[in-house]
């Protein structure tokens, strides 16, 4: 893989540790936070789309964003070797209002598949490069998600679309 360039880059994945089978819920989300498909089946694309005063993204461009990382973990698992993104910039595709549905349903059904992977010991220890592992790619993806699913749940908040639909949520909204 490329090293760092510039200020934004590759950063080294070292002294990996082992991602625990069954670490479903913390893919998918579980009693700590809403889960990803609460937060977005939902959402129509007029909704996804808007963006409230004074934040840089929309739901639809977050959702962007987490599965081009999402997708390029998937792809360094299967040894398809992705390009590493010149910039930041890169990493949040353009996507149209129209794209959402799709859009929602790749990331989701990616998802879906990482959460599969936790139930398999063999493919969790398996490295994908000496020292990295694809149950570390995994969490790293997860940690990724949860960030920006953060980030959605406030942004639903913020635009009078809070709680999302099958449910209250959770938190103290």
């Amino acid at each position: 893989m490329p090293k760092s360039r510039g200020s934004y880059g590759q950063h080294e994945r070292t002294g990996d540790r082992p991602f625990f089978t069954g670490s479903a819920p913390v893919v998918r989300g579980s009693n700590e936070f809403t889960p990803p498909k609460q937060l977005l089946l939902d959402l129509s694309e007029e909704e996804a789309t808007k963006t409230p005063p004074n934040v840089p993204h929309s739901i639809v461009q977050i959702v962007a964003h987490m599965h081009f990382w999402q997708s390029f973990m998937l792809d360094l698992m299967q040894e398809k070797s992705p390009v590493y993104p010149d910039n930041e910039e890169a990493g949040w595709p353009e996507v149209a209002a129209d794209q959402w549905p799709q859009l929602r349903t790749d990331f989701l059904a990616c998802l879906d598949f990482l959460q599969q992977l936790t139930f398999d010991e063999k493919a969790l220890a398996q490295e994908y490069k000496p020292g990295t592992t694809v149950g570390y790619l995994i969490c790293d993806a997860a940690l990724h998600n949860a960030y920006h699913l953060g980030q959605i749940a406030l942004l639903r908040c913020q635009l009078g679309l809070w709680p999302p639909a099958g449910g209250k949520g959770y938190g103290y909204w």
